[in-house]
């Protein structure tokens, strides 16, 4: 829940790995709101605000951003 509250009070965006009951799914997320059951945030994936059950996020972590390349 670390990141949760960090993404919201931060503003700054987070991965999840999530299961709805059915599929899994990579999103990309910034949090509006959270409770000990839900998380209410903007998905990237779905372009569109999002509730996900606390339950279903299985993983949180950081946005992985991609490596620049290095030239030389």
């Amino acid at each position: 829940m670390k990141l949760i509250a960090r993404s919201l009070n931060e503003g700054i965006k987070i991965d999840i790995i999530y299961f709805d009951g059915e599929y899994f799914t990579k999103r990309k997320i910034l949090v509006h709101h959270f409770t000990e059951h839900t998380v209410e945030a903007y998905c990237y994936l779905r372009k569109a605000p999002r509730t996900f059950k606390t339950n279903g996020i299985l993983a949180v972590s950081l946005e992985s951003t991609p490596k620049k390349e290095r030239s030389g």
